[in-house]
């Protein structure tokens, strides 16, 4: 009776979240996945127009994989859009509790699936998805389904991949995460589906697919302020700190040699416990990316749940503190004021607090790998 008794507690909260993100507001990140798909409905330019916050910036299979949603209404786009994140932000809380024995941690002491929504909800970045209307919550869906041990169907292993890199570019970089853990097969075929997704993509227009992947592809300014505290990749941040927009070879090779460093963290861990090391590559990708905002990072969410469970195995302490001082990492960055001139003159803590999420990243990307790279107590034998 008390389990049904919390399941419903759950889903009433998780109801009121969603319908209120859903029917109560107007998601702008959603709206502009209804903008390019209603572009490409009535032969407009895809890309023409606009302000940093309400044009089309996407893959051109992005807009048309969104026009089944453009013929609806606003509020009712929203609202199926909104129940279709909620059921794969539950498969992303379900298949971390199910991969959970590959990091050597038993998953039964944690809550189900649908218990641990309403709590994951309440994560900045997962609140901030859905208080948008974001993407990025069914793309880690994506992968962290296809990275696993379960097949969909007779689907092959790598299609799911490279359907998430052909709507969103950072999932790409688990194709050579794939290459170097010698599932070269799983690699072909992402590369495979994202190269066919992308020529699908010319039902767009073969004149505004060849824009994008020309030119727009190249161009991190036409998706807004860089700087903003908001975006948190390494690139937001170092722009923060210097005064204007890294660039040149000097900084490509610097996030060349940060995605290499992150794939070697990644295949150290994947060789102990492959789900850390997806998550490693989740976090990487998002670090290297010209622009992470914040609701990106909902590959933080099955980072908490490993590092709970492997504390519960392992009764340290250590973990449950990372755990609390990661989510007060999350709701420090907006104590930063946001304004276009802050960081002309920024206090030491404002130039701290303003890269938290870049800093919880890498901390929890080398805490994921001594996590699983420390040897295990209660195997060994007296």
């Amino acid at each position: 009776m008390v389990v049904w008794t919390l399941r419903v507690a759950a889903l009433l909260t998780v109801g009121y979240v969603v319908f209120w993100w859903c029917l109560g507001t107007t998601q702008a990140d959603f709206a502009v996945y209804l903008r390019g798909a209603r572009h490409v409905l009535h032969g407009h330019a895809l890309y023409a127009g606009g302000t940093p916050t309400t044009r089309f910036t996407y893959p051109p299979f992005g807009a048309f994989l969104f026009t089944p949603l453009g013929v609806l209404p606003v509020h009712l786009a929203q609202l199926v859009w909104g129940l279709v994140t909620l059921t794969l932000l539950y498969a992303v809380v379900r298949i971390t509790r199910q991969r959970l024995g590959e990091v050597g941690a038993s998953p039964r002491w944690l809550p189900g699936a649908l218990l641990l929504l309403a709590p994951v909800i309440a994560l900045e970045p997962i609140e901030h998805a859905f208080q948008l209307g974001q993407v990025d919550i069914a793309l880690a869906a994506l992968c962290l389904y296809d990275l696993g041990p379960s097949r969909l169907g007779r689907l092959p292993k790598g299609v799911l991949v490279g359907v998430a890199a052909a709507v969103k570019l950072t999932p790409f970089l688990f194709v050579p995460y794939l290459v170097i853990t010698r599932r070269w097969r799983q690699a072909a075929v992402a590369v495979t589906t994202f190269a066919a997704l992308g020529l699908l993509g010319m039902a767009a227009g073969v004149h505004q697919a060849v824009h994008f992947w020309t030119h727009l592809v190249l161009n991190p300014h036409r998706v807004g302020h860089l700087w903003s505290i908001s975006n948190q990749s390494l690139t937001g941040t170092v722009d923060r700190w210097i005064g204007h927009v890294p660039s040149g070879p000097g900084w490509d090779l610097v996030l060349v040699v940060v995605a290499a460093a992150g794939l070697l963290l990644a295949a150290l861990a994947y060789a102990r416990a492959p789900l850390a090391g997806d998550v490693i590559v989740g976090l990487t990708a998002l670090l290297v990316s010209p622009v992470s905002w914040t609701h990106h990072f909902v590959w933080l969410v099955p980072a908490v749940l490993i590092f709970l469970a492997w504390s519960h195995r392992h009764r340290g302490w250590l973990a449950p503190v990372g755990v609390v001082a990661l989510i007060l990492g999350l709701e420090v960055l907006y104590w930063v004021p946001n304004g276009s001139g802050w960081r002309l003159h920024p206090a030491l803590w404002e130039s701290v607090v303003a890269c938290s999420y870049t800093l919880v990243a890498v901390l929890v990307m080398v805490g994921l790998v001594l996590a699983v790279c420390r040897p295990d107590r209660s195997r060994r034998t007296t």
